[in-house]
């Protein structure tokens, strides 16, 4: 990003450039280097991560692993995106990376986290995980679980209901040894994504006394209805009460309506309280320990899919496909993390 011509910031620098002013990464990796899009991270959309998810698809059989340099807006729904369009196929590691001031900035966490991508990446690579990461500050993340809580710090990023991958300090790159998912031995030339995503949904964050009048009329005209609904409830999955004709009108017309939590490492418990109790008995569907960004981000896979039977929504909503929610019990294990691993990984392949 550079200063644009009313003083904003705006979208400047292509790969080649990022490449050339960290030439230190070009000695870690053969790399290879594609521009998907020039845009702020906040203007991204599903066409956006199609299109990533074509290239990397297209281009599989040609990298170890691939870099990708994305927004900070974003890029947990990004990389909640190509976690869910590549699963369990995934054989290599994909790694975004990002910063909180541009390059060209005095004091920029640019540089530190482009070289930190760049390692982890071909760390991954090397040792064999295919993991799908955000490498941000000191910290690898797995993305599907990463949220963005400060557009402040340089430590921007919190995976609240899993530990880090990996970590960097003064002797290198700790690898998470207890988490890190292992490729197959078999290692196929090509993948083939799930990649469609419907963005006809809507979010709404609830507040104190929500009037019902307000939501409604988007529920009236079955030619323009949403596919879906995501309430970012009260508590542990509570929704007021006032707001009772809108869960009663879309269940009616069948749009599904998916409860997601407010906290950090919240986890939806609807059932725990007579405020969230009704809302499952009107058909809301419930997220599990995933955060807001990754829940949304799997009901627009799954719509994207057609599914839209609402049994089976919860059913897959709740299934760990990538590690993005703990599987069934809705709650997470808090894992040691182990140290290992060497500072300077032999070169790879990669595509940025």
């Amino acid at each position: 990003m550079v200063p644009g011509p009313g003083g904003s910031l705006v979208p400047a620098l292509s790969i080649d450039d990022l490449l050339n002013a960290v030439p230190e990464i070009r000695g870690l990796a053969d790399w290879s280097a594609v521009q998907v899009a020039n845009k702020d991270s906040t203007d991204i959309d599903a066409s956006d991560w199609m299109k990533l998810i074509a290239v990397i698809q297209e281009r599989y059989g040609e990298f170890d692993g691939f870099l990708v340099a994305h927004g900070t807006d974003t890029m947990a729904e990004s990389g909640g995106a190509l976690s869910l369009a590549f699963g369990t196929q995934l054989t290599k590691p994909i790694i975004l990376t990002g910063s909180q001031l541009p390059l060209l900035a005095l004091r920029a966490d640019a540089r530190q986290n482009l070289v930190g991508g760049a390692l982890a990446t071909v760390a991954f690579a090397h040792r064999g995980y295919a993991e799908v990461g955000i490498a941000f500050d000191n910290d690898v993340f797995r993305a599907c679980r990463t949220k963005k809580i400060n557009d402040k710090e340089f430590d921007a990023f919190i995976s609240p209901a899993l530990p880090a991958l990996a970590h960097f300090d003064a002797d290198g790159i700790r690898l998470n040894l207890e988490l890190l998912r292992t490729a197959p031995s078999f290692r196929p030339p090509s993948i083939r994504a799930l990649s469609d995503f419907d963005e006809n949904i809507v979010a709404i964050k609830l507040h104190t006394g929500p009037n019902p009048n307000l939501y409604l009329p988007m529920l009236q005209n079955e030619e323009s209805l949403p596919s879906g609904m995501i309430l970012v409830t009260k508590g542990s999955g509570n929704v007021p009460h006032k707001f009772r004709p809108v869960l009663e009108r879309a269940n009616n017309l069948e749009v599904p309506v998916m409860l997601v939590s407010p906290f950090n490492a919240g986890t939806v418990q609807a059932d725990k309280y007579d405020a969230g109790a009704w809302a499952l008995e009107l058909g809301a569907l419930t997220s599990g320990d995933m955060t807001d960004e990754m829940a949304i981000v799997k009901m627009q896979w799954l719509l994207g899919m057609g599914i839209r039977d609402r049994g089976q929504l919860q059913e897959y909503l709740l299934a760990d496909y990538m590690g993005e929610v703990s599987a069934r019990s809705n709650r997470y294990v808090d894992l040691k993390s182990l140290g290992g691993g060497d500072a300077t990984p032999t070169p790879a392949n990669v595509l940025a």
